[in-house]
């Protein structure tokens, strides 16, 4: 047997845009990332110092850590932060994913595996990509020992009473007879009968034609395309993908994840609550699963089954286990959903703990403690505490919409609008394809009768939009192009925006007194208001 000293560990990217590329690992620490790394990699979505792999020599060990990256990192499908690879595991870091391959005395584990016709991989090593809003947590599932390679390792294995014998020292004298006695065939027959053999062994590995389209795909592969799908909203085609994926692997919780998160896309929330709780059924267990089941059923008003899955969840996601983005993912759901923990005291305890222990990276915890605040406490001290813990959240997260979307309303309540618009213009800067800050800049210029300055944001707005006409900012900048139209005396064009944002369903454009025949513009509207919550999401 090899010692550990005999192992040389290697990296081979089986997926990405460095395909095919083998990396040789050695002694002690190696950083792969985007910038400065000892491994380079050319993926957009690799940080610049993303993960640490660190071999040791004596031991054998090759262990990694996750250096915070924006995208975090999976281990066989599972997000993970930090442990040991064995051999034959698979390491996604953003789009591209390795291959773990601990080499023995020249040859690879893999190798031999490969020589017995097995796949190099483990029951469990399926990889996802990196975390979107489809990131998948998971229960770490059991090892498993697929039977089939067990009874091939059994059969070639020695027993453990073999010996040398005369009979083994005779080995080659038995196959030159045997070779004799093939040659004594004639030649005709002879390579009739290995054409007849090779045809059968052809015929047997071809796949079934009825999966072989299925068959040629794995989980991540289906989840890559199911995500670019959905990324470019074409969630009817991502449904056909998604169906197909649960019948290719019908025991695999991840699929129906999939599933499910194209079918909440599609508003179809009975199918969704369907996919999420077979997928609970099956190994490895999602814990997303129950984060994505409580936010449906609030959505449904589903408070009971909320709370029920609730007391599922909570016990497993504070064992201690589970990585901050699972956290985090806890968290958007009280902040979306602060009834769901009415207790003030436990709201800020977890806000708290976010914040020091399990998401320090991340805003999530700065946001429910600034949130509770605005909910409890209603005074001039209140708002600028909630102001000062919303600036901390900003730092480590700048363009958080939620967070710059708050500080602006804080702004109005203190009657600063120079300070409010500073912040939209902050905004506008960092998400310039967001419409939300455009839509509340107009709503301001609106009511300081600056109306030609709201036009060119509303403008924007519609110009963003163009291909999205259901987004209800789309028909809410459409009424707010009527109403500047109505101020200014433009009738006609007033009446035609005004229809426009009708038909898309606005309904404040539909009661409008120019659709209802008043169309005299001192019977017009009244100047709009900004909302005292956001407008339409």
């Amino acid at each position: 047997m090899a010692s550990n000293r005999d192992k040389t560990p290697r990296l081979v990217i089986i997926e990405g845009k460095d395909k095919g590329k083998v990396i040789p690992l050695k002694k002690g620490t190696a950083i792969i990332g985007r910038f400065k790394a000892d491994i380079l990699l050319n993926d957009t979505r690799v940080s610049r110092a993303h993960v640490a792999l660190n071999f040791n020599e004596d031991t054998g060990e090759l262990s990694y850590t996750d250096l915070k990256s924006l995208n975090g990192i999976l281990i066989n499908g599972e997000l993970r932060e930090t442990g040991t690879l064995k051999d034959g595991d698979r390491l996604l870091v953003g789009n591209t994913l390795f291959d773990c391959q601990l080499m023995i005395d020249g040859e690879t584990e893999v190798g031999t595996l490969a020589k017995n016709g097995l796949e190099p991989r483990s029951a469990n090593s399926i990889s996802l990509p990196g975390p979107s809003r489809f990131a998948i947590e998971s229960i770490p599932p059991e090892q498993l020992s697929p039977p089939h390679i067990a009874k091939i390792i059994e059969k070639s294995s020695p027993g453990p009473n073999t010996t040398l014998s005369s009979k083994n020292l005779n080995s080659s004298s038995v196959k030159l007879n045997r070779k004799h006695f093939f040659t004594k065939i004639p030649k005709s027959i002879r390579v009739g009968a290995i054409s007849l053999v090779l045809l059968f062994l052809l015929i047997s590995l071809l796949p079934d034609p009825a999966t072989r389209s299925l068959s040629n795909k794995t989980l991540e592969n289906y989840s890559s395309e199911i995500n670019k799908l959905m990324n470019s909203r074409n969630f009817d085609e991502a449904k056909k993908i998604a169906i197909e994926c649960v019948k290719s692997y019908p025991t695999h919780s991840v699929p129906l994840i999939l599933l499910g998160d194209v079918y909440f896309e599609l508003r179809k929330f009975d199918l969704a609550i369907d996919s999420y709780q077979r997928s609970l059924t099956l190994k490895p267990i999602q814990l997303v699963a129950f984060t994505r089941l409580i936010r449906l059923h609030m959505i449904s008003n589903h408070i009971r089954e909320a709370k029920t899955l609730l007391a599922q969840f909570l016990p497993l996601l504070n064992s201690g286990l589970q990585n901050s983005k699972i956290h985090v993912q806890a968290g958007e759901l009280f902040l979306d959903y602060p009834e769901l923990e009415p207790d003030p005291k436990s709201q800020l305890q977890r806000a708290l703990s976010l914040q020091s222990k399990e998401a320090p990276n991340n805003s999530i915890g700065y946001k429910l403690e600034s949130q509770l605040i605005s909910m409890t406490e209603k005074n001039t001290e209140s708002i600028k505490r909630s102001e000062e813990i919303l600036k901390k959240g900003l730092v480590i997260s700048p363009r958080d919409e939620w967070i710059l979307d708050r500080l602006f309303y804080l702004k109005l309540t203190q009657k600063d609008p120079k300070q409010a618009t500073a912040i939209l213009e902050t905004w506008i800067k960092l998400n310039s394809k967001s419409t939300k800050p455009l839509l509340l800049i107009s709503y301001l210029k609106f009511n300081e009768k600056n109306f030609l300055s709201a036009i060119p944001f509303l403008q924007r707005i519609l110009s963003l939009l163009i291909k999205e006409p259901s987004h209800p900012h789309y028909s809410e900048a459409l009424n707010l192009m009527g109403q500047i139209s109505m101020q200014q005396n433009q009738l006609a064009e007033a009446e035609n925006f005004l229809i426009q944002s009708c038909k898309l369903g606005y309904q404040p454009s539909c009661s409008h007194p120019l659709l209802v025949g008043i169309p005299s513009p001192s019977n017009g509207p009244t100047p709009a208001s900004v909302p005292s919550s956001s407008p339409s999401e």
